[in-house]
């Protein structure tokens, strides 16, 4: 802890360690000590005064088991310096909240003695907990089993089989229907449709709901008018008299869009023959007079358009009528097997805390501080939990948008630019909002920079890319936050930098078709790695202890891995050892 005073961040990592008073968000760039400052949130929890809390009371979340695990062990490291009492960490909490020495050590030993009662773990392991501490209140068998989805696809399958034979067999009791639905698709299409709705995350009867109506509702028809409004301001500014390609493609996705929004998916049945022709068309290069920025949003609004032409809502909703009374026989089965899967867990506990105020009520009052690592990567469902855990105590909201949240009581860290589980359901846009939500309600926003990590001159070059390629776009991506190195930190490797290291032609050669180029820049990397690199260079580990450059230290990056065996070859033919 006493060397975040030297750092350039100092003041935001020592203001998320210890601010109480309101909820805080920390934006935490790669290698910029998430992991440390989660723990060091834990230690001061339970040892600031006043109002100390015990590590029972502290709910701490990450994504991954692995994370998890290392949470653990890092505080577990951490308390057990405190109770030995002799090093600076346990003066920096002597001084900065006035105890003895016996009493920071004296909670340090309370919180290792509770250290296996304590929630630190997954969102998905936590909704379990929840799930068996309420199995009334969530329709659960207490002793259910978790499932990583293996079982469940298993399940699937063999239902699936039998229920064809049943369906498409003499005495089916739908054939007309499915004469209706497979002219349109294949069976293997059906079933892979069937499949995406199979999960717990899919509300079946909200879907119905939803394939009957013929309006559009929500926040799906604000961003349909907004799309419109954006789509008829572009083409009031680009029209021409005698238009091109480009407004008479505009200009049909503007009625498209009309059309949506006066009559809904029906609405998409009178769009006009000869709109739907221009519709059909490529939009090809932007004519003269366009700015790339307007041509960019106008292919993608032209996009949609097209994308729109192909949804036939009757059909779909013919679909989903056939397939319901399967989803619901599989997932009571599954059910009453005595499994729930990942997402389940989730849904389950979402509902939980949404619709029984007494259950969350008590979550509440017995989690006092709720802390989440990689927010980037939750979805709606996970956000939406952490957010019912932490409202005001004494309220009770359904929708997350109208949830007050208690002071203090939250605490989150995560960069939007590590998100990497969109297909996961993990949405940016929804971390951008929760993230103005807690600004809007006082919380406070702070941001980490140093990276522990990474060499300055490393660090040079990646932030001179991402300034290029990481431009601020509302609910997509944010812009780049600028790395810097540890100050003073000492080479780990003795020849560090970015090279960049040109193969080419000789003289006498032919020039480099692409299998020739890789050959040769296969064979020189190697020659580089086993001639010039290994030799006399050294590597200093954690320890301060210094050794010779291993293969182990170096790692090789392609864009696909069909490029990989040509340089595999190379390091064998160099006897470089590889895994």
């Amino acid at each position: 802890m006493s060397e975040s005073l030297t750092l350039t961040d100092s003041q935001d990592r020592l203001l998320a360690e210890t601010t109480w008073d309101r909820n805080v968000v920390v934006v935490a760039g790669a290698g910029t000590g998430k992991t440390t400052i989660l723990v060091n949130r834990i230690l001061n929890l339970l040892l600031r005064e006043p109002s100390p809390l015990a590590i029972t009371e502290v709910v701490a979340l990450t994504f991954t088991n692995k994370a998890a695990t290392e949470m653990k062990q890092r505080l577990r490291a951490q308390l057990l310096r405190l109770t030995e009492q002799a090093d600076d960490l346990s003066a920096t909490f002597r001084t900065r909240y006035h105890l003895s020495a016996e009493q920071v050590a004296e909670r340090a030993k309370t919180a290792l003695e509770q250290m296996e009662k304590a929630q630190i773990g997954t969102l998905h392991s936590f909704a379990a907990h929840l799930l068996r501490l309420h199995p009334l209140e969530s329709g659960v068998d207490p002793s259910f089993q978790e499932d990583d989805g293996s079982r469940f696809k298993e399940l699937f399958h063999s239902s699936w089989d039998r229920w064809l034979d049943d369906e498409l067999g003499l005495d089916g009791p739908q054939h007309a229907r499915w004469r209706l639905i497979l002219a349109g698709a294949s069976l293997d299409d059906l079933q892979q449709f069937t499949a995406a709705l199979a999960g717990d995350f899919v509300d079946l009867d909200e879907l119905e709901r939803q394939c009957r109506s013929n309006a559009l509702e929500g926040a799906f028809r604000d961003w349909v008018a907004a799309t419109h409004s954006r789509a008829a301001t572009i083409l009031a500014a680009q029209d021409r008299p005698k238009r091109r390609k480009a407004e008479q493609m505009l200009a049909a996705a503007v009625q498209l869009l009309a059309l949506l929004l006066e009559q809904g998916p029906l609405g998409l049945d009178d769009v006009a023959p000869d709109e739907r022709a221009v519709l059909e068309k490529d939009l090809g290069k932007p004519p003269a007079g366009w700015d790339e920025d307007t041509f960019q949003q106008t292919a993608s609004i032209i996009r949609l358009a097209q994308q729109l032409l192909t949804v036939n809502q009757t059909y779909f909703q013919e679909v989903v009528t056939l397939v319901r009374p399967f989803l619901d026989q599989l997932r009571q089965g599954f059910h009453t097997s005595g499994w729930i899967a990942f997402d389940g867990l989730l849904a389950r506990a979402k509902t939980l805390l949404r619709d029984h105020p007494a259950v969350r009520s008590r979550i509440k009052q017995t989690y006092r501080a709720i802390l989440v690592d990689e927010f980037q990567d939750t979805d709606p469902v996970q956000y939406e939990i952490i957010l019912y855990l932490g409202e005001r105590a004494g309220s009770h909201q359904t929708a997350w948008q109208d949830i007050d949240l208690e002071p203090g009581k939250l605490f989150i860290v995560g960069d939007p630019k590590q998100s990497i589980y969109a297909f996961r359901r993990a949405d940016i846009e929804a971390f951008e909002r929760v993230v103005d939500k807690i600004r809007a309600g006082g919380g406070g926003v702070y941001s980490l920079v140093t990276n522990f990590r990474s060499d300055g001159a490393v660090l040079d070059v990646v932030n001179n890319v991402f300034d290029r390629l990481f431009h601020a776009t509302e609910h997509v991506q944010p812009a780049n936050e600028r790395l810097a190195a540890r100050p003073q930190r000492k080479p780990e490797v003795s020849v560090s930098g970015a090279q960049l290291r040109l193969v080419t032609p000789g003289e006498d050669e032919e020039e480099f078709d692409v299998q020739t180029a890789t050959r040769a820049e296969a064979e020189a990397l190697a020659r580089w790695l086993k001639e010039e690199l290994f030799v006399g260079t050294t590597v200093t580990d954690r320890d301060r202890r210094e050794g010779p450059l291993q293969p182990g230290h170096i790692a090789l990056i392609f864009r696909k891995l069909t490029q990989a065996q040509v340089y595999l070859d190379a390091l064998r033919r160099y006897d470089i050892a590889y895994i």
